[in-house]
């Protein structure tokens, strides 16, 4: 199949037999973190060796919603301790080859709909499609692994609060790679190129399906996006991670951020 598409404005009219246009269609599509397909919905990919618990955070932590939390458990008679059984139980990332404190899974989702009205040139046998795509979201399932301690009645007040802020700043770090994730400016341009999408030709031939020529078409250039957009996210992802040795020299994290937070 080739087609082509312009970027046209909708003054553009060909001397062609116009078609009826066609109600709005709606199309989603589901990628892991590198942007390769998905089946399935962008529900967040539980980790493959942590434990759930309901009460796995210190007191007076409140986590953020639309999250999945997962946990690994660690213990200690002191501060120090619980320090040690962090490093020695953490996942093993890839990436940093070594265990870390945490991890975090994400994949996500583009949906549209779009609509459009088809004619046929028959001087130069080819479909001309006036396209809006409309109505797009970016959608995410991200999943958290964290240190769960499992019994906290040796440690006096202030190794309790020493625990509690070293959770947090573990927390801080994953919610940064969230932030990175779900960065607007990146989900817009991913957008924005699946919107410029407005006018398509298509050889035509006999027993073409327009509809789902276009919406194949579609799909393609959305699998475009997602990798770009993955590669795009990946990319500020590791660039954090070497500022901050990942999470080790968490104080950095202001300068990768700056001026975007403050």
């Amino acid at each position: 199949m080739h087609a082509t598409y312009c970027l046209l404005s909708s003054l553009l009219l060909l001397s062609i037999l116009a078609q009826p246009s066609y109600a709005a269609i709606s199309q989603s599509f589901y990628f892991d973190q590198e942007g390769n397909p998905l089946s399935g919905g962008p529900a967040a990919v539980p980790s493959d060796s942590s434990q759930t618990s309901l009460s796995s955070v210190p007191t007076g932590v409140v986590l953020r919603r639309g999250i999945v939390y997962e946990y690994y458990p660690v213990n200690g008679k002191s501060f120090s301790e619980i320090v040690t059984s962090v490093q020695e139980n953490g996942p093993y990332i890839a990436g940093a080859k070594r265990r870390l404190p945490t991890r975090m899974k994400w994949r996500f989702g583009i949906s549209y709909e779009y609509d459009f009205t088809s004619a046929l040139d028959e001087e130069d046998t080819a479909v001309h499609v006036s396209l809006e795509v409309k109505d797009i979201k970016v959608t995410y399932g991200i999943t958290v692994t964290l240190p769960s301690l499992i019994d906290n009645t040796s440690l006096n007040p202030i190794e309790r609060n020493l625990w509690k802020n070293l959770f947090l700043q573990f927390l801080e770090h994953e919610y940064d790679h969230v932030d990175i994730i779900e960065d607007i400016a990146t989900a817009d341009e991913a957008k924005k190129s699946l919107a410029e999408i407005n006018y398509l030709i298509f050889d035509y031939r006999d027993g073409l399906d327009i509809d789902n020529t276009i919406g194949t078409f579609l799909k393609d250039e959305t699998a475009k996006a997602a990798k770009e957009m993955s590669r795009n996210i990946r990319e500020r992802l590791n660039e954090y991670d070497r500022l901050t040795d990942f999470g080790n020299k968490h104080s950095l994290r202001d300068s990768f951020f700056r001026p975007e937070k403050k």
